[in-house]
């Protein structure tokens, strides 16, 4: 009895636990150059695939690289 309340109780934290991880929407990080996409190309892009898109600019080659 006590393995089935434990599986049961195991079964309810797994779960809970991916449940509460599916709220969160996916990333995609862009490093890019300053004014090298349009921000309605991101907005586009953003409700068509369903994600949020973080955009780093640099604006120089040592800047990238640094």
């Amino acid at each position: 009895m006590k393995k089935l309340s434990f599986a049961r109780l195991g079964g309810a934290v797994l779960s809970a636990a991916l449940l509460l991880g599916c709220e969160k929407k996916p990333e995609l990080h862009i490093y890019t150059w300053s004014d090298y996409i349009a921000p309605s190309v991101i907005e586009s892009f953003e409700a068509a695939h369903n994600c949020k898109v973080v955009v780093d600019t640099f604006d120089s080659n040592e800047t990238m690289y640094a």
